[in-house]
């Protein structure tokens, strides 16, 4: 009974363990620590070479003028990460007027140039704040 016990001791955590010698980078990344802290997030966060980026909203009074804001605070992200908007791989964008996203279409064109990263386009109610339209997150993947 004794040596069946140790041999599990032994095989679990080498069945279970999945790391490497080296450690895998795990970071958080703030455009607003303060805001941060008082909703309870992170702008972003990077575990190895992929990066998770919340919800980025804009200010302005149209669609295009807060997509337009929040592809600045992107590439606030991807200068940190050291990264440009071909490593953005999946994007999801949020928002309240379906129409005012169509009318913003070329702008998130634009921004992304030839790279086409997938995408969805999601209608909601309300986003956090009453005065956001727009909201984007995406998942980067580092060179």
């Amino acid at each position: 009974m004794n040596k069946l016990i140790i041999l599990l001791a032994v095989a679990v955590p080498a069945l279970t363990w999945h790391g490497t010698s080296e450690e895998q980078v795990r970071r958080p990344i703030h455009l607003n620590q303060r805001m941060e802290a008082a909703v309870g997030f992170a702008q972003a966060y990077q575990v190895g070479n992929t990066v998770y980026v919340s919800g980025l909203t804009g200010r302005g009074d149209t669609v295009q003028a807060q997509l337009r804001n929040a592809y600045k605070q992107l590439n606030e992200i991807l200068q940190i990460v050291e990264a440009e908007p071909c490593h953005v791989v999946k994007e999801t964008v949020f928002t309240t007027s379906m129409g005012g996203l169509a009318g913003a279409n070329e702008l998130r064109k634009a921004y992304y140039g030839e790279h086409l990263c997938a995408s969805s386009f999601v209608g909601v109610d309300r986003l956090l704040l009453p005065k956001d339209l727009v909201a984007i997150d995406v998942v980067i993947q580092l060179p």
